[in-house]
């Protein structure tokens, strides 16, 4: 799911990991699926993406 929104954006691992302050390789494990992103990274990854239904649901939970 990562890797594929990602590409519709046209972003490399690189650029989104420098939107979200993480390494690149930390993009990288997320896409191989060996890690999952922490909460506050999931909201960060979803505001680059300006998903906003998930931070309706997110301010919800916070």
């Amino acid at each position: 799911m990562y890797k594929e929104l990602r590409e519709k954006y046209n972003l490399s691992q690189k650029q989104l990991a420098e939107k979200l302050g993480v390494y690149q390789s930390a993009i990288s494990k997320v896409e191989r699926n060996e890690t999952q992103p922490s909460f506050e990274s999931l909201k960060k990854i979803y505001k680059v993406f300006g998903i906003k239904e998930v931070e309706e649901i997110l301010k919800r939970e916070d």
